[in-house]
C-alpha cells in the first residue's frame, strides 16, 4: 500500500507508534501548522481548519 512507503518516516517523526497506531493529536498539530503556511488541496478540494477539526474529531471517536 502507498502508506507503507511513508511508515518509517512517520514513525521517526512520532506520527505513528511501533504498533502502527496514529498519534491523532500530533497529526492534527502538524496539519494545522501546514495549513497556516500554505493552502492544502486534496483532489481539487481546498482543505480548511474546520475540515482538519472534523477529521480529528472523527479519528478520536473511532480510535481503538
Amino acid at each position: 500500500a502507498m502508506v507503507e512507503q511513508y511508515l518509517p518516516t512517520a514513525k521517526a517523526l512520532g506520527l505513528v507508534d511501533n504498533e502502527g497506531m496514529l498519534n491523532i493529536d500530533m497529526v492534527y498539530e502538524e496539519a494545522t501548522k501546514a495549513l497556516s503556511k500554505t493552502p492544502v488541496v486534496v483532489a481539487g478540494y481546498r482543505v480548511d481548519q474546520d475540515d482538519i477539526n472534523r477529521i480529528r474529531d472523527i479519528a478520536r471517536k473511532y480510535a481503538v
